[in-house]
């Protein structure tokens, strides 16, 4: 499991802390403002979109390869929520929070680690072994608060691009912490790689100091893959 601090990307980090921003400033206006308790049809409509919102951030949870792809869905959705009610209760806070919500997407939209250009099947706990039978598959075991996953991505998928003759996936053992049990993962050494033939380990490799794991040629020299 990693540790409390190891989520203090999410306070830290510019996209998170300018939706934490954006969502309190929305409480204090709501909580300051009288106008928002004097109308019955306006807490009727933050029932509805509330409801709306936490329903359907309930389901993207399961349906999201990532931690970070999740969040970044929710408070999207969530903003539209505030644009929803904030109309409804004076057109000049709706388009106030419109021009801040448009700064944001465009100022500093969320990269996440799913790569669409990559030939990555992202896993969960639930499809994880069937989809390891009768396959070879390289498995990179990463997590979404990890640096050193988030600086390995792009390499992963660049490793996916230059060959077919394995299979590449990615499983996010920091949702899924029984999964770093079975593979007996530790937080030091992610990401990891590991090479399964028929969901047996073949090899694996982690990240170390004395480990080049940013060097596409000696990742495949130690998984004997063929470009």
């Amino acid at each position: 499991m990693p540790k409390v601090s190891s989520y203090s990307r999410f306070i830290f980090d510019p996209f998170y802390l300018l939706n934490i921003l954006y969502f309190t400033s929305y409480l204090g206006l709501r909580f300051t403002n009288p106008v928002y308790y004097n109308s019955p049809d306006i807490s009727l409509s933050e029932f509805t979109t509330y409801s709306s919102w936490f329903m359907i951030s309930f389901v993207k949870y399961f349906s999201s390869e990532t931690i970070d792809e999740w969040l970044v869905s929710s408070s999207n959705f969530g903003k539209l929520v505030v644009l929803v009610v904030s109309f409804s209760v004076d057109l000049y806070y709706g388009f106030f929070y419109l021009f801040v919500s448009a700064g944001m997407l465009l100022l500093n939209p969320k990269q996440t680690l799913s790569n669409d250009s990559s030939n990555i099947v992202y896993l969960t706990k639930g499809n994880l072994d069937e989809f390891l039978k009768n396959k070879e598959v390289l498995l990179c075991l990463y997590a979404t608060w990890s640096k050193e996953s988030v600086n390995f991505t792009p390499v992963f998928a660049q490793l996916s691009n230059a060959t077919r003759s394995v299979i590449f996936a990615k499983i996010d053992v920091g949702r899924w912490p029984d999964i770093a049990d079975r593979f007996k993962i530790e937080t030091k050494n992610l990401p990891t790689l590991v090479l399964l033939k028929n969901g047996i380990e073949q090899k694996r490799i982690f990240r170390s100091p004395n480990t080049s794991f940013a060097n596409e040629k000696e990742i495949f020299k130690h998984f004997n893959i063929n470009k």
